[in-house]
């Protein structure tokens, strides 16, 4: 339960995060003029240019239930068996690229899918020069 609020809280904080940056945007388009003068206006004009898009993304959307099952049985520990390994990896980048938020992203091009090429035993995809681990970005 700790690690949920946790997790919950952080997910909180960077949707804080995106919406404040937005609202400063906003008003530094508005003020950007004149504010270009006015040292106490600094923080606006210096409001990031980048999207914070939180998605959650879970197990539960794996349509094989004896691998869900078997995932959600699985330990929290620092040591696991390989092939545990092998199959939480490929259930996350199972999970990652069918959620529907990340497809929605790669349609509107505000991520794209890295790595689609052959299969590896893990089940994840290898491309020359893409870590294996970072499917999107």
């Amino acid at each position: 339960m700790p690690i949920e609020r946790y997790s919950y809280d952080t997910v909180e904080t960077l949707k804080d995060m995106q919406a404040g940056w937005e609202a400063l945007r906003a008003v530094r388009k508005a003020i950007t003029p004149s504010a270009e003068s006015n040292p106490q206006l600094e923080f606006i004009l210096r409001a990031p240019d980048i999207n914070i898009h939180v998605i959650d993304v879970s197990f539960a959307v794996l349509k094989d239930s004896a691998e869900r099952d078997y995932l959600h049985r699985l330990p929290t520990s620092l040591v696991l068996p390989g092939e545990a390994v092998d199959r939480l990896r490929a259930a996350a980048r199972t999970t990652i690229l069918e959620s529907p938020a990340i497809q929605a992203l790669v349609r509107q091009d505000s991520a794209r899918v890295l790595g689609s090429g052959p299969k590896t035993s893990a089940g994840s995809a290898q491309t020359e020069g893409v870590p294996p681990r970072a499917p999107v970005e």
